[in-house]
């Protein structure tokens, strides 16, 4: 090999290398670096020469869609002005890791890349009105990124096929480039999941790691409300946070599904099954919302886990959930900030009423700011 090999075995290399590849690409020398997924032309997009040597390295007649590899999701914000919150969902559940997002480019995002990375790559990085991104998953090449400080692509450095190990790596490519970096086999051997977001919609342009399936699930914004029985309190706030965000996206609470918004409710003593106490389907349906077909369910660590945010109708509630799961504090809140919404199972149709409108306006409060 004529490219410098550096290896990662001991905190004082890893460091090495970081210093030494950092010189190297931010002087537009190509280097070959690790992810989970693949190793690969590390390349600076702001210098044209390198762009051009990686494109003449790999025998490309023309430019492929760069896809911008970032040390984090924040780095996003640097590139793309609005980004769809179904990709932030997204983002924040899969980075680092091997998924890559096409995210739509505005006239205004375009004019912040020129002077970047130059117009015809800027051009190239743009193709369709779409910007890949990517945060791999490796410490190594996720602080490199942090280091460079300029736009940076990787191109598969396989001989035909991906290349999982330094081994793998093409002879033309070994013999060129200035430095690689072998951090030992790759932790997968298929290629990152792609997925395109437009608004709220998306879809898996490339299968890879992750299975469209779960990419699909995680895409949703799910919101979980908790009581105890699972048939009063907690189906009404569901009820009223279905209709409170249909109508901010202008749709039907039935399908609010297909904007990637899933409503849930759960209850920590609930058996599994049971409708809503007639005095709540009542009280619910004089504020706009129909529960008469919802169905109990216990609350669950899986249920935990799957929500994106967390209401309670009590303190206590709030207890018994961390109690459960302890991860999940930064997501879980009381309803209300200030009191308990105390259960009015047993009670008169007068104080179902009072109950349902105190979660009313408690909901309106809580989801107003929310981004869908």
């Amino acid at each position: 090999m004529s490219a410098a090999l550096y290896t990662c075995r001991s905190p004082a290399e890893f460091d090495e290398a970081i210093v030494q590849t950092g010189k190297l690409l931010r002087a537009g020398k190509l280097v070959v670096v690790p992810t989970e997924t693949v190793y690969g032309i590390a390349i600076n997009l702001s210098l044209r020469t390198a762009v051009q040597e990686a494109m003449e390295l790999k025998h490309l007649k023309t430019p492929p869609p760069w896809v911008v590899h970032l040390p984090d999701a924040a780095a996003t914000h640097r590139l793309l002005g609005q980004i769809p919150p179904v990709a932030v969902r997204l983002m924040r559940k899969c980075w680092p890791g091997p998924v890559a997002f096409e995210l739509p480019v505005s006239p205004e995002d375009r004019r912040k890349l020129t002077p970047l990375v130059g117009a015809a790559t800027a051009d190239e990085m743009t193709q369709d009105g779409m910007l890949a991104l990517r945060c791999p998953d490796n410490a190594f090449t996720q602080t490199l990124l942090s280091r460079v400080k300029h736009p940076v692509a990787i191109l598969g450095a396989g001989k035909g096929t991906a290349a999982h190990c330094v081994d793998a790596i093409a002879k033309s490519i070994s013999e060129t480039a200035a430095a690689i970096v072998d951090d030992g086999p790759t932790r997968y051997r298929k290629a990152s999941t792609v997925v395109q977001v437009q608004q709220d919609q998306l879809k898996v342009v490339r299968p890879g790691v992750i299975d469209a399936r779960i990419i699909y699930r995680m895409a949703d914004l799910t919101i979980l409300f908790v009581c105890s029985g699972n048939t009063c309190r907690s189906p009404m706030a569901a009820g009223f946070a279905r209709e409170f965000l249909a109508k901010k996206l202008h749709t039907r609470p039935q399908d609010l599904a297909d904007h990637h918004v899933l409503i849930l409710s759960a209850g920590t003593g609930a058996f599994p099954g049971m409708p809503a106490t007639a005095d709540a389907i009542a009280a619910a349906a004089e504020l706009g919302a129909n529960i008469e077909t919802h169905a109990s369910q216990p609350l669950t660590g899986e249920l935990l886990r799957r929500a994106d945010v967390i209401y309670t109708m009590t303190k206590g509630h709030l207890r018994e959930i961390l109690e459960m799961n302890p991860s999940v504090a930064d997501k879980t809140f009381t309803l209300d900030a200030n009191s308990d919404v105390t259960d009015p199972i047993g009670s008169s149709r007068e104080n179902y009423r009072k109950v349902a409108q105190k979660i009313h306006a408690l909901i309106a409060q809580r989801l107003d700011g929310i981004e869908l």
